[in-house]
């Protein structure tokens, strides 16, 4: 259909950050589903505006927005997939934005959603984000619960960004539990597929691959381990193995 073409449009457009293109073509799918009286594709596009105003302009407000626009539309029953990642990705922006108890309101939602409908990897998505919001409280023994029930299921469903998060987060927490080196061992083999996976990108080849934050994490994380345990030379030859990437420039000027 002609709205399905101007929603790819805008993701492919949004992939090659020509930005101005992009809200071009999705501004044009909003009209023809204003047309068209069509609601639930109007609540499809206000997710994608959701993510690109957060992914493109860290702009919580506008994506927020959008997010609670959707979800006058949208429901649990009817529309569960598109639901579910409509709170994850509002849970994801709070804990940005370090409104860790309204994230975590949202990340238990996920959780019982998951729950009621065996959806094992947004189960475990919300684990791990959960995991990560009560390291960030602070509350050890609520991290290391969620962390023990992860590992009753097999990780191999996840996709690589959330793995990453998974490996990271549990590396902090055995970075506050004082287990430095047992951190970095956790996260060296990821490290390396993270590095692997930036070299052999098509979208890295032609110089616009989107870096994902969970990598950056990771990458921030294992440098001051690293640094920490005074090996401030390993640190810099992993940033310099990153050097033919598009990833490097990205993680020195975030850093």
């Amino acid at each position: 259909s002609l709205l399905s073409i101007y929603r790819n449009l805008f993701v492919y457009y949004s992939s090659v950050k020509d930005l101005k293109s992009a809200l071009l073509y999705i501004d044009k799918a909003k009209k023809l589903a204003i047309d068209n009286a069509d609601t639930t594709e109007l609540s499809l596009i206000d997710l994608y505006l959701a993510s690109f105003y957060w992914s493109t302009f860290r702009d919580h407000e506008k994506a927020l927005m959008h997010l609670n626009a959707a979800k006058k539309v949208l429901t649990p029953e009817a529309n569960y997939a598109k639901f579910v990642d409509l709170l994850l990705e509002e849970a994801t922006i709070y804990s940005e934005v370090d409104s860790l108890d309204k994230a975590e309101e949202l990340f238990l939602e996920v959780k019982q959603l998951a729950l009621s409908k065996s959806n094992t990897p947004k189960y475990v998505d919300a684990l791990v984000n959960l995991a990560n919001i009560y390291l960030e409280k602070g509350n050890l023994s609520k991290v290391e619960e969620n962390l023990a029930e992860i590992k009753l299921y097999p990780l191999d469903n996840l996709d690589f960004p959330l793995l990453t998060k998974f490996y990271t987060v549990k590396a902090k927490y055995l970075r506050a539990t004082g287990n430095i080196r047992e951190a970095i061992t956790q996260l060296d083999p990821l490290i390396t597929q993270i590095i692997n996976r930036s070299k052999n990108n098509t979208d890295s080849q032609a110089g616009y691959w989107s870096v994902e934050d969970e990598y950056l994490d990771a990458f921030s994380l294992i440098a001051d381990l690293l640094l920490e345990t005074g090996e401030a030379g390993k640190a810099l030859v992993i940033l310099t193995s990153l050097k033919q990437s598009t990833m490097l420039l990205y993680i020195i000027t975030h850093l």
